[in-house]
This record gives structure tokens, C-alpha cells and sequence, in this order.
């Protein structure tokens, strides 16, 4: 991987930023510590936002993971709500991907206590020459570059 002669390598590092309710109100990723949470999600690497949960000191009472790009249904927001209930947890956790998901079914407030995490992502090696090629590549597509004000 990092031998790759004519080809851009990167290093980057997601972190959460914030945390939201299906309320719309939101809270730091600090305040999840200690807070006792189902977490579930559909992404590639679910482990890794497991990961984050617990770095910010969330309790982990149990988690659920689906295919990466999971098509949620109103019969698995059922089974996930008694999921709850079940096994202890003060929270639904999920990541913003999957949240977005279950906004499209018109179900979220109908699930109490949901909550999902934004994360951002930081490029922290390579960032100039990334930003470089990217703004070429959209003034010739699009016109116009804003790598730098975005990464």
C-alpha cells in the first residue's frame, strides 16, 4: 500500500463531532460516557464505529450490525425498539448513515431515545497535495475549487 509509485497516498482520522437526538437537539460525544447504549449500524467497518462509542466512554450493553448500506425496514425499527427495552440500554445509537435511512421511513419519532453520532473526517498526511489534485480535477469538471476550505 504505501509503495504505490504515481499514486497519491493519504492518512486521515475520523472522529466524532457531535451527537443528535431525533429531536434535533444535540449534545458533545463527551457526554455519551457512561450513558449504557444499543448501538447498531449498517456500515463497512462496523467495529470501528464501535470503537469511537467506546473511546468516548459509552457503555456498550449490547450491538447489532447490518450489511453495509442496510435498507431498513418498519418490522427491524420494531425489533430494534424491543431491543432496547430488552437489554437494558438508556440509548439507540447509530451513525448518521443509518440514521438518514430510518428518517426516510417517517418512523423516528416513534423510537425513544435514538440518538446518532456525526462524524467528521480529518486528513492528517497529505492533506495539500490531496487538496491540490482535488481542486484540479472539479475546476475542470465543475469550475471551481474549495478543497482547502473543506478538508
Amino acid at each position: 500500500l504505501w509503495n504505490q509509485p504515481g499514486k497519491l497516498i493519504v492518512i486521515s482520522q475520523h472522529e466524532p463531532v457531535s451527537v443528535w437526538s431525533t429531536d434535533g437537539t444535540s449534545i458533545t460525544p463527551q457526554d455519551l460516557r457512561d450513558k449504557e447504549v444499543a448501538a447498531f449500524c449498517g456500515i463497512g467497518n462496523p467495529r470501528s464505529f464501535i470503537a469511537t462509542l467506546t473511546q468516548q466512554g459509552a457503555k456498550i450493553v449490547d450491538q447489532r450490525f447490518f450489511a453495509d448500506h442496510y435498507h431498513y425496514s418498519s418490522e427491524i425499527i420494531e425489533q430494534l425498539k424491543d431491543w432496547k427495552l430488552n437489554c437494558g440500554a438508556q440509548w439507540l445509537l447509530t451513525t448518521e448513515k443509518d440514521w438518514v435511512k430510518i428518517k426516510e421511513l417517517g418512523m423516528v419519532n416513534d423510537i425513544a431515545d435514538l440518538y446518532w453520532v456525526r462524524v467528521a473526517l480529518t486528513i492528517t498526511e497529505g492533506k495539500e497535495q490531496f487538496c491540490a489534485e482535488l481542486d484540479e480535477k472539479t475546476r475542470q469538471e465543475i469550475g471551481r475549487a474549495s478543497c482547502r476550505e473543506r478538508v
